[in-house]
């Protein structure tokens, strides 16, 4: 039978046909079955980095957030300082010792840390990468100080939401309210957060939590997260950074070779001079410069040593993309300490320019 001869199919008025008979003319005259799969996949995993001096609540917005966003993983900080009243070991933080902390630090287990009113404060890794791979969102609360190490870490595949009180009365009222603080340690906090609200740009979102509008500020965060959820383009959460303990002590080892054979070099290392990498070599060099870093205070898998900055260009000093192709080497006045933290690397060779062969 010939097209022409083939009977016309007529789509019934939708008045006179069921839903079902209706669906199946309309599939009928489509050519196609209409699909039951979402139109718009799932979203991606999102880390939210909450943030924001002391004193402007952080910790009264994450309490709040759990009950209203029981989706979200909070994950909790560890830290050396002793428990205030009504706080939960392993809920609000995991309280241990400095001893347990630093030891913590030695075998790589904290994304970020920091020494904050002289306390250790730190995230682990652990738990971002078990909940991630559920797919779970994960919020991560900071000082500033951490917010910015992360900011350098992270990137863009996180979002950084600050938290201000409405004044800096209001700021300063909280503090006193809380009577944790010496008067000493009072005109620090002050003046630490003087200087911390200068860095409200360096976020993605400010959110102001006003005296008795926590509902109000936490509603805000919400919204936040849902309109980062819902974007076409979403960030996409690396977490490649979380798995530094996979990678054998042995090819730590001959990261740090490669680092210090350049430092010992006498001549100038040029973009000619490493060619073909295989892959992209992440280091996280965490400046300590004023203080010690407890990384290297105790017996740790680097020991303790100094090492100068290696490139005259480098675009931020706590993240080098070590194509060392940045131009000749410059060495720092003053020995300042740095932490090696190995996030993904390549074993890569210098060619040969006049001494010896330069391999790793």
């Amino acid at each position: 039978m010939s097209d022409s001869q083939k009977p016309k199919f007529t789509i019934p008025p939708p008045d006179k046909a069921s839903k079902p008979e209706m669906l199946r003319a309309l599939e009928f005259s489509m050519g196609s079955s209409f699909s039951t799969s979402p139109i718009c996949p799932p979203p991606n995993p999102l880390i939210i980095v909450i943030s924001g001096p002391s004193g402007v609540g952080k910790d009264a917005v994450i309490k709040k957030l759990r009950q209203v966003r029981e989706s979200l993983h909070f994950v909790v900080t560890a830290t050396s300082r002793p428990t205030r009243e009504g706080e939960v070991d392993g809920k609000d933080y995991y309280f241990v010792s400095e001893e347990e902390f630093l030891s913590m630090v030695e075998r790589n287990e904290l994304l970020e840390y920091a020494l904050l009113y002289g306390d250790y404060k730190g995230i682990p890794k652990r738990q971002i990468r078990e909940f991630m791979a559920k797919g779970h969102d994960i919020v991560l609360r900071v000082d500033v100080q951490g917010a910015e190490t992360l900011r350098k870490i992270l990137g863009t595949s996180a979002v950084f939401i600050y938290l201000v009180a409405e004044s800096e009365l209001e700021l300063v009222e909280r503090l006193i309210d809380r009577k944790t603080e010496t008067s000493e340690a009072l005109l620090v906090r002050i003046a630490t957060a003087r200087e911390e609200v200068k860095h409200v740009r360096d976020f993605d979102y400010v959110v102001v939590n006003g005296e008795g509008k926590l509902d109000n500020a936490v509603k805000l965060v919400e919204s936040i997260i849902d309109a980062e959820k819902a974007k076409v383009q979403q960030r996409r959460a690396v977490h490649s950074y979380c798995n530094c303990n996979d990678y054998p002590d042995v090819l730590q080892l001959l990261v740090l070779k490669f680092l210090l054979h350049f430092v010992k070099s006498e001549t100038e290392l040029h973009s000619q001079d490493v060619t073909n990498l295989p892959e992209i070599l992440f280091l996280n060099l965490f400046h300590k410069s004023g203080r010690k870093d407890p990384f290297f205070q105790r017996n740790s898998l680097f020991g303790f040593c100094y090492l100068p900055l290696l490139t005259s260009s480098m675009p931020e000093p706590n993240l080098v993309f070590v194509a060392l192709q940045l131009g000749a080497r410059r060495y720092l006045a003053h020995g300042h300490v740095f932490r090696i933290e190995v996030a993904k690397f390549a074993i890569c060779e210098k060619q040969p320019s006049g001494g010896g062969d330069g391999s790793v």
